[in-house]
């Protein structure tokens, strides 16, 4: 007994409709799974303080097994992660940041490097330190009178300033170059070498 060409066809088409339904969800399913797996961590340093410009600034920092040089974004699976962030040079290291990353997310890491001030404690009888190396632009010079009568303090490039005891003096050099400090009249003096 021959069926008919269209009963044929007809049976053909019923059998392969579930078949192209089910490899719809398939592919659908798949798809999705792709574009929500990861989320965006972005990792950034600057430079924040009183004295000093905020600054974007480039320090190797490691995510995992990856070590880059900030600022950068990675597109990385669900899961926490610890940044850390690399030392530079006339800087304070932040602390790690711990973020847990969620599917189509995007988490922030920002590393904020602040200046290593230098710190010179005075009083009428001199100075602790009388020199002192300091990265112009950047690091903060700070006289302290930890004595107990008033002291004047004369910087090359900055005047003169009368300081009270636990009062303090801060410079931050604009240039490079050599420049001194003094009590006037005492015979106390000291230089800051501005990098």
């Amino acid at each position: 007994m021959n069926r008919p060409k269209s009963s044929r066809r007809a049976g053909r088409i019923i059998f392969f409709i579930p078949v192209v339904v089910v490899l719809a969800i398939v592919l659908f399913a798949f798809v999705s799974f792709l574009t929500v797996q990861s989320g965006t961590l972005v990792v950034v340093a600057k430079s924040s303080g009183r004295y000093s410009p905020s600054v974007s600034l480039h320090p190797y920092v490691s995510v995992g097994s990856t070590t880059k040089l900030a600022p950068f974004n990675l597109s990385l699976a669900q899961k926490q992660y610890t940044v850390v962030f690399g030392a530079l040079t006339w800087y304070k290291t932040p602390g790690p940041k711990t973020l847990l990353l969620s599917l189509g997310s995007t988490e922030f890491a920002v590393g904020v490097y602040s200046p290593i001030m230098k710190g010179i404690a005075m009083s009428q009888n001199g100075f602790n330190s009388s020199s002192v190396t300091a990265l112009h632009g950047v690091t903060p010079v700070v006289w302290i009178n930890v004595g107990t009568l008033p002291v004047s303090i004369e910087v090359s490039s900055g005047g003169r300033v009368l300081l009270n005891p636990s009062q303090n003096y801060t410079m931050v050099f604009s240039s490079s170059g050599t420049f001194s400090f003094d009590i006037p009249n005492s015979g106390f003096s000291g230089t800051v070498l501005s990098m």
